[in-house]
């Protein structure tokens, strides 16, 4: 199942990866000092996923490393919204979010690691998301 699931994001990859190439010149979300919200959105994100990790690895509590970068990584989607002018990444925002609090309540109950089942239940609305992204730019 892993091994299918690498071979369709390289596929998806791939093919956005040639989209993306096509269209390199032409006009993004980012212009209009869209960028500069970006990078402020970035900067953010990157400090508070290091003090997050770094207070962690301090706290003795690395296994909760994965929950803390999820969770900031949902919530910077909601920051993304307006930048990108996609009121869909509330939904994905949303569903990170809550895909990074989860595991928190369940791994034990499923025996499955907090990392693992953190990771799986986060990957599933990128891969959503990048698949809805790969078909808006193709059609």
């Amino acid at each position: 199942l892993l091994g299918v699931g690498s071979g369709v994001s390289f596929i998806i990859a791939t093919i956005g990866g040639i989209v993306a190439w096509q269209n390199w010149g032409g006009p993004t979300a980012l212009a209009n000092g869209g960028f500069a919200d970006y990078a402020w959105v970035f900067i953010v994100e990157f400090a508070l996923i290091a003090l997050a990790a770094v207070g962690l690895l301090i706290a003795k509590k690395s296994q909760y490393i994965s929950s803390a970068v999820a969770f900031i990584v949902g919530v910077h989607f909601f920051w993304l919204a307006p930048v990108f002018q996609d009121p869909w990444l509330h939904v994905l925002a949303a569903w990170v979010t809550l895909a990074s609090i989860v595991p928190l309540f369940i791994y034990k109950k499923v025996g499955i690691s907090l990392v693992t089942l953190t990771c799986t239940m986060v990957a599933i609305p990128l891969f959503v998301f990048a698949l809805r992204g790969l078909l808006i730019a193709l059609f």
